[in-house]
């Protein structure tokens, strides 16, 4: 557990109010709609840190994807839901639109 914590303080936490409400929606356990594959954002930051995986869009896609992909309940729909928002919706910053191939790769 030390060497978790250990590398978790490498990566910059994201704080809550830092997360757009849309990008909440649908990855937060917390949300009525969320995806199959949510997990809080604390464990969010742990898999940074476990996989070393920076904040990078393909950092994002590799945790995102590892996540939906290893939900049972994940269904191509999910995928394409995700894949739109992730392309069209989310903010900016927070736009996956050249990794989404790696992403829908691991998820699958």
């Amino acid at each position: 557990m030390a060497l978790v914590q250990k590398k978790v303080t490498k990566y910059k936490k994201a704080q809550v109010t830092e997360i757009p409400f849309i990008v909440w929606l649908l990855e937060n356990p917390e949300s009525i709609v969320s995806l199959p594959g949510k997990i809080s954002l604390q464990d969010h930051d742990y898999l940074h840190s476990v996989l070393d995986c920076d904040r990078s869009p393909t950092g994002e896609a590799i945790i995102i994807g590892s996540c939906m992909g290893s939900d049972p309940n994940t269904k191509k729909i999910h995928i394409l839901i995700f894949k739109l928002f992730a392309r069209y919706v989310y903010p900016q910053a927070y736009k996956l639109t050249d990794i989404l191939p790696t992403l829908i790769a691991i998820a699958i």
